[in-house]
C-alpha cells in the first residue's frame, strides 16, 4: 500500500465480531461530536482516507497545501487540525507558525495532530518540542485515527482543567 504517496485508497475492512472497534468508534465520536476539523495534506489519498475514517458527526474541511490551510484559518476556528509535516509549498512547521501568529485567540498547538512517516525522527522530535501533543504515523489505520482523536481531546480537556484550576485558586 502506498498510502502516503496518495495513489491508493484501501477498501473498507470486513466487519469484525469483536465489540472493541464499536466501543472505540463511540469514544472517538464523542471526541469529535460537533467539532470542526481541518485536514492538511498534499496527498489526495491521505485526505480521502481521513475523511472516510473520521467518526460522525463532525464538520470536516480538507486543504491540499499549507497555503490552503492558511486560507481556511482565516475563515474558521478549528477544534482539531491534522497537519502533514512534509508538504512541498510550506512544511507543517511553517503552517503551525503562521497559524499561531495570526490566529491569536483560540489558536493552540494542542489542537494539532501532526502527520508524518515513522522514520522522520527529526520532525517527530521537533513537533514534540513545539508542544504538539499527538503524532499520527503514516500509513495509518482507522484505529490509529481514533486513538489520535482521543489523545488530542484528552490533552485539550487537561489544558481546560488546568486553566479552570488556575482561575479558582488565584481568585481566593
Amino acid at each position: 500500500m502506498k498510502l502516503y504517496e496518495g495513489d491508493v485508497i484501501p477498501t473498507k475492512p470486513a466487519a469484525q465480531p469483536d465489540a472493541a472497534p464499536a466501543r472505540e468508534a463511540a469514544v472517538a465520536a464523542k471526541t469529535t461530536s460537533n467539532r470542526l476539523i481541518l485536514v492538511v495534506d498534499d496527498k489526495a489519498g491521505v485526505r480521502e482516507l481521513l475523511k472516510e475514517y473520521m467518526p460522525k458527526p463532525c464538520e470536516l474541511v480538507l486543504a491540499d497545501s499549507g497555503r490552503a490551510a492558511l486560507s481556511a484559518f482565516e475563515q474558521k476556528d478549528f477544534d482539531i487540525i491534522f497537519l502533514d509535516l512534509d508538504m512541498p509549498d510550506m512544511n507543517g512547521f511553517e503552517v503551525l507558525y503562521e497559524y499561531l501568529k495570526y490566529m491569536k485567540d483560540g489558536a493552540s498547538e494542542k489542537k494539532v495532530i501532526a502527520m508524518t512517516l515513522r522514520s522522520a525522527q527529526q520532525d517527530i522530535h521537533r513537533a514534540s518540542e513545539l508542544g504538539i501533543p499527538v503524532v499520527l504515523f503514516k500509513p495509518f489505520t482507522r484505529a490509529d485515527v481514533e486513538k489520535a482523536l482521543e489523545q488530542v481531546a484528552a490533552c485539550q480537556n487537561n489544558q481546560v482543567s488546568k486553566k479552570l484550576h488556575y482561575l479558582t485558586t488565584t481568585a481566593n
